[in-house]
Parts: C-alpha cells; structure tokens; sequence
C-alpha cells in the first residue's frame, strides 16, 4: 500500500504572541489564572535529539512554572 502522510509547518511568528482571554473557573477560587507556554523547534528525525528536545522543553516549564 503506498500511503503519502504529510504534515504542514507550524506558523512562525516574528514576535511573541500575547492572548488574554476568559475562562469558566470555579466560583470557590476567583482568582486562578491559567498560562501556556509553547516554542517551535527544528525539524529532527533522530530520536535522541527529539528527546534531549524534550528534555529541555520540561527543564524550562518548571523554571517557568517556579517563577508564577
């Protein structure tokens, strides 16, 4: 079976991108916040640079996660 499976590139941006936006939240804790963080990479088919990725990009959500 010849299958061709593509998929397109994540849009870049120049700049960082800043969203506010509302969100349902319990009524016991009005004052929680919700952030998320995301970065693109290269492109990589070795599995050990996809892990040291991987890695990296966990390390920094904590570092992250400890300043908020």
């Amino acid at each position: 079976m010849d299958v061709n499976i593509q998929v397109d590139d994540e849009k870049r941006y120049d700049s960082p991108l800043h969203v506010v936006e509302k969100y349902a939240a319990d009524s016991d804790e009005p004052d929680k916040s919700h952030i998320v963080l995301g970065w693109l990479l290269g492109y990589s088919t070795d599995l050990s640079e996809v892990f040291k990725a991987q890695l990296l990009s966990s390390v920094c959500l904590i570092i992250v996660q400890a300043h908020y």
